[in-house]
């Protein structure tokens, strides 16, 4: 397992020029929105309105709407305005330009300017010749328009804008401008403030990124097709740009926002390479709240105008039963406290229960109670004698990564461990036996013969006991019920299967501990046993199956799935505290279906069916899948059994399955076929027990699933 590496406030503090580079596949021209826009003013004397121009919408140029003032538009006093911060305010969803906003920041001392983003004009009547709206039409259903007739690319577009044309007025000082905005306008900060270097401070209220993998819309990504939701995240969401930060940052937002809840926001604070903070408090009321919380205002003045800083918590560290954090602060701290909850995530967020408790401050160090140990996150608060709050980083219970292994009797495992095949035997000779100790083919072989002992070197210690690794755990239906950490005998008997070389190398690339659940059964056919609920009742009519044997295996496979995740403690005490996370799903199967025209005519149709019921069953629209093909006859393999291994191989093929791109994998394995000389028997299936032949299959099934965890940024 890798082992995190925690940086000192310190060191945070001086890595700003490491910045993430933007992605190539950054849809703006910045260069251009960096051109201060051609203008008109319009109307109104103390907060004043006008029109600017913007980036084309349907191939027509458009103009976008807003509202500013200064402390000279205020007072009717033009000299009071001289050298001015600015900031840009940006709204939400089902918001406009306020003019109450700009007109509170202009009380400040600033200029400031809001802007509509919804394509309207005053009180939110349509523009002739404004851009897009902002309902979910346009920010989800649109992804298969033109990039540029999008919501997201207008909305990034005409904050730029905006900040450019501020940066322009002759009263403002355009080495000293700020960003926030608040819910959908906290979400287009976060992508601004990785592609506009121009400002000094960036506040994004509620608004995040990883809005695919926990947010109030994933309802609006299951609508899409693979190739759609990775398509609107790589463009849209905002994990692709804040990591490209040059400001500071401040994030706020409250345990029970029902729109962007702890997990997605903590994930986007820990993109940003440049100083930030964080005000999280268990209740934040969601909305166009202008005036508060009061850490923006100060966090702002502080880095455009040199006034005292917030307070920052450090790292936050567990001594027995104690948590503790320095802290390093400007002002006098009056109070902290803990917070956290026992509620789960996903979960409703509205409905999230928080409850405090006292911290104390001696010198500048927080100390606390630990919470109990059913809190799922946590964190601590420091409040100044200027009424400003901070909180620590958040702090989630422990996550396991929990894969799915599946399929008939070469997914249980008949890979030999201790025996193999003796090389001297002779059939005529009563006193040779046909298997020995480290014979061929067997995983003691492969660990002892000089040709391959470095390939296998990392199963066994130096006194050749097999390794049992303590952050890979397996529950496997091979030989009844078996659970434990992983080693070998997890397959029929003491043999093992793919999990072996599976579990080594998902093990060794993920942070987090690894759970396999293995729900494999011999002789279970995709077509009939396994069969998909989406698929619906076989029309075989050449292939006998009992009625109600179809779908068993599926059913008793999601069962145990359900059981092992909902039960996590009860199966396995050691993983206490731990919250699964579905993370992948492998599948070595097909024999059975090869012995059928008709099941093997439909394997295509059935084998994504089941990898889209999986999904669905499991909420995880993106799981990711790899298949291994059922290549135990080896390149050899003619009639329907090469033409099974090449539809699994389709499966995985993006030009053939385009839904899938990204998600699934397809692994050959025709080649990790031994001889019959160097494998334990000769039956022509089961691998003939060969050891090397089932820990290739699996070693490959997990570099495949690397590659789409790395692709789909789990860690």
């Amino acid at each position: 397992m890798k082992r995190a590496i925690i940086l000192s406030i310190a060191a945070l503090l001086t890595i700003s020029s490491l910045a993430t580079p933007l992605p190539e596949t950054t849809p703006w021209n910045i260069e251009e929105l960096y051109k201060p826009p051609s203008f008109e003013w319009s109307e109104g004397e103390q907060v004043r309105s006008l029109y600017y121009s913007s980036v084309p919408y349907k191939g027509k140029p458009t103009q976008t709407f807003a509202y500013y003032a200064t402390p000279g538009t205020l007072a009717g006093d033009p000299s009071l305005d001289k050298n001015l911060p600015a900031i840009v305010l940006v709204h939400g969803g089902g918001g406009r330009a306020f003019s109450k906003w700009v007109e509170l920041w202009a009380s400040r001392g600033y200029a400031a300017i809001a802007m509509d983003l919804a394509g309207n004009g005053p009180g939110k009547k349509k523009l002739a010749d404004g851009g897009p709206g902002q309902g979910h039409d346009m920010k989800f259903e649109a992804i298969d328009q033109p990039i540029t007739d999008q919501w997201t690319y207008h909305a990034v577009a005409n904050v730029i804008r905006a900040h450019s044309l501020i940066r322009s007025f002759p009263e403002v000082d355009p080495e000293r401008t700020a960003i926030t905005g608040i819910s959908w306008g906290g979400y287009t900060t976060c992508i601004v403030a990785g592609i506009d270097n121009r400002f000094k401070a960036a506040v994004p209220v509620y608004g995040c990124g990883f809005l695919d993998k926990n947010s109030v819309w994933l309802k609006d990504f299951a609508k899409m097709s693979g190739a759609n939701k990775r398509k609107w995240v790589q463009l849209w969401d905002p994990s692709q740009y804040v990591g490209s930060a040059a400001m500071p940052m401040l994030f706020v937002n409250g345990g029970t926002d029902f729109a962007y809840p702890p997990d997605s926001h903590a994930k986007t604070y820990s993109l940003v390479q440049t100083p930030k903070n964080l005000h999280f408090v268990p209740h934040l009321k969601h909305g166009h709240v202008f005036d508060k919380p009061k850490a923006i205002e100060t966090f702002i003045q502080h880095h455009l105008e040199g006034k005292p800083a917030l307070a920052k918590i450090g790292n936050v560290m567990t001594e027995g039963s104690k948590v503790t954090a320095d802290f390093q602060a400007s002002t006098k701290q009056v109070e902290a406290q803990l917070h956290y909850t026992i509620d789960k995530l996903p979960g409703d967020n509205k409905k999230r229960a928080w409850l405090s408790q006292p911290a104390k401050i001696s010198g500048n160090k927080i100390t606390s109670d630990l919470p109990p140990k059913e809190a799922t996150i946590w964190f601590l608060t420091l409040k100044d004698e200027r009424d400003t709050l901070v909180s620590s980083e958040l702090q989630f219970n422990k996550t396991v990564k929990v894969f799915i292994l599946a399929g008939q009797s070469n997914m249980v495992g008949h890979g030999k461990v201790e025996n193999g095949r003796n090389p001297d035997y002779d059939p005529e000779d009563p006193k040779t036996k046909k298997e020995v100790p480290s014979g061929l083919g067997s995983l003691r072989y492969l660990l002892t013969n000089p040709k391959t002992a470095s390939q296998y070197q990392h199963l066994a210690d130096d006194a050749g006991n097999w390794i049992i690794r303590d952050d890979v755990w397996i529950y496997s239906t091979a030989s009844g019920k078996q659970k434990g950490k992983l080693t070998t005998g997890f397959g029929k008997g003491a043999w093992f299967g793919p999990e072996l070389g599976f579990g080594h190398i998902v093990g060794d690339h993920l942070d987090d501990p690894v759970l396999i659940i293995k729900t494999a059964w011999g002789g279970h056919s995709l077509g009939v046993k396994f069969r998909p609920p989406s698929s619906g009742t076989p029309a075989y009519t050449k292939s006998k199956f009992k009625p109600e044997d179809v779908g068993t295996s599926y059913r008793e496979m999601m069962t145990i799935v359900k059981d092992v995740g909902e039960n996590l403690e009860t199966y396995f005490p050691e993983l206490k505290g731990h919250q699964p996370e579905f993370a992948g799903f492998g599948w070595h199967q097909g024999w059975n279906d090869g012995c059928s025209k008709e099941m093997v005519a439909e394997y295509e149709v059935n084998m994504a069916n089941f990898i889209r019921d999986v999904r669905k069953e499991l909420g995880t629209t993106d799981l990711p899948f790899v298949i291994a093909n059922t290549g135990m006859i080896g390149t050899e393999a003619t009639g329907i059994r090469a033409e099974l291994c090449e539809i699994q191989m389709a499966i995985g093929d993006p030009m053939k399955h385009p839904e899938f791109k990204g998600t699934v994998a397809s692994v050959e394995t025709r080649g990790f076929k031994r001889s019959n000389e160097n494998s334990p028997s000769h039956l022509g299936y089961h691998w003939n027990h060969n050891a090397e032949s089932h820990y290739l299959i699996g070693d490959a099934m997990g570099k495949a699933m690397i590659i789409l965890l790395d692709s789909l940024n789990y860690k």
